[in-house]
C-alpha cells in the first residue's frame, strides 16, 4: 500500500501554516481546507478578505482541486487530521465557515 501525501495545493497550504504567514489570509485559507475535507459548509464570502494575490491564487486551487479531481477517501482523511485543529485553533470553531 502506498503512503498518502497531501495533495500539492494542500501541502503549499500546510507549509505555509509552518511559514507562519498572514493570520487573517492563513485562517480563511485553513478553514477552506478544514471544511471541503469534513464536507461541511464553506462560505465563499470569506475569499473577499484575502487580500494577498498568493492567498488568493492558493484559495483558488485548492476549491479548483477539489471539483476537478475530488478528494479520495485516506486524502480527505489526511486533510481533515492537517487542517481541522488548526481552524479551530486559529478561530474557526464550529461547522460553519
Amino acid at each position: 500500500m502506498s503512503e498518502v501525501v497531501l495533495p500539492w495545493p494542500f501541502e503549499l497550504l500546510r507549509q505555509r501554516m509552518t511559514a507562519g504567514r498572514d493570520a487573517n489570509g492563513l485562517h480563511v485559507l485553513v478553514s477552506l481546507a478544514a471544511s471541503l475535507a469534513n464536507e461541511t459548509e464553506v462560505d465563499l464570502s470569506e475569499a473577499d478578505s484575502l487580500q494577498d494575490g498568493e492567498d488568493q491564487s492558493l484559495y483558488s486551487a485548492i476549491f479548483g482541486y477539489c471539483l476537478e479531481h475530488g478528494l479520495t477517501e485516506d486524502e480527505r482523511a489526511l486533510v481533515a487530521r492537517t487542517f481541522t485543529d488548526a481552524s479551530r485553533i486559529s478561530g474557526g470553531e464550529g461547522g460553519h465557515v
